[in-house]
């Protein structure tokens, strides 16, 4: 029995090894301690781990609560300011380089903030071999005035193999944006297929409630948190798939390992709060 775990729990590690992520995403991994305004690039880089700033307004703002609402996720959030012509920018470092003509998707959350001024400008992102440069744009989108987070995602192919991910102001008109969390999450987000048996399907990925798994001769499913322990949660079968009820468990990783007849197979699958 031992031997077992072992074996699962090493095979945990291999999915997670492999998996794309930012080292620091969240952007909680940082000294700032208190909230910090109008940061130089130096100083922005010496506050926070893992991600650098290059923009050429150097105004960067690392924010907790201090009067601009809370994070989306943990404590801490990014405040990128500009005006026509400069804006702020930085980057953030990944586990792993981006292998290009691979495609990627990336969930994040953005909001706008129009307390000092009427006008919004456009959030950029990119993808970079230079911590300190842009690279090559890959996605935009225009954030709305809200006190609430709004998620994004989208998906991109990797024009070059690259270890950095930018984040920008377009630099337009002036604006203030905030973001945060940025996770890398299974391509398209929707449904993931088995390269080697094209029949196995586990949607939606990431789930906030119900996950439902098709497949072939399946004859038991169980899953597993990142300690390698096994949660129970009820299991319906309607029709060609069955059905897992997600929704009572907390937040974070899981691993759903699936028996068929012919073979056993790992899914790693995303609960996030709806």
């Amino acid at each position: 029995m031992r031997s077992k775990k072992i074996l699962f729990l090493f095979l945990l590690l291999g999915f997670i090894i492999k998996s794309q992520t930012f080292l620091n995403g969240d952007f909680e991994n940082n000294s700032a301690s208190i909230c910090r305004w109008n940061l130089s690039n130096t100083s922005f880089n010496g506050y926070m781990n893992d991600c650098y700033g290059f923009g050429t307004a150097s105004e960067l703002d690392i924010y907790k609560k201090c009067g601009f609402g809370s994070a989306q996720n943990g404590s801490w959030f990014i405040a990128l300011h500009s005006i026509v012509s400069s804006s702020d920018r930085f980057s953030m470092k990944m586990n792993n380089n981006l292998i290009i003509g691979n495609k990627y998707s990336i969930r994040y959350y953005e909001r706008s903030d129009t307390t000092f001024c009427s006008t919004r400008d456009s959030l950029i992102i990119g993808v970079s071999n230079d911590s300190l440069t842009f690279g090559t744009q890959i996605y935009s989108s225009l954030p709305i005035t809200d006190t609430n987070w709004t998620q994004k995602t989208f998906t991109f192919t990797a024009s070059i193999n690259c270890h950095f991910v930018t984040v920008g102001n377009k630099g337009v008109a002036q604006g203030y944006n905030y973001v945060d969390n940025f996770q890398f999450i299974p391509y398209n987000g929707i449904l993931e297929i088995d390269p080697e048996n094209r029949d196995l399907i586990v949607y939606p990925n990431p789930t906030n409630g119900f996950l439902s798994i098709k497949g072939k001769a399946i004859k038991e499913i169980k899953v597993y948190d990142l300690q390698g322990r096994e949660i129970v949660v009820s299991t319906n079968k309607e029709e060609d798939k069955l059905i897992l009820n997600f929704a009572e468990l907390e937040q974070g990783i899981y691993f759903i390992k699936i028996n068929s007849e012919r073979s056993i197979k790992f899914r790693k699958v995303e609960k996030v709060i709806p």
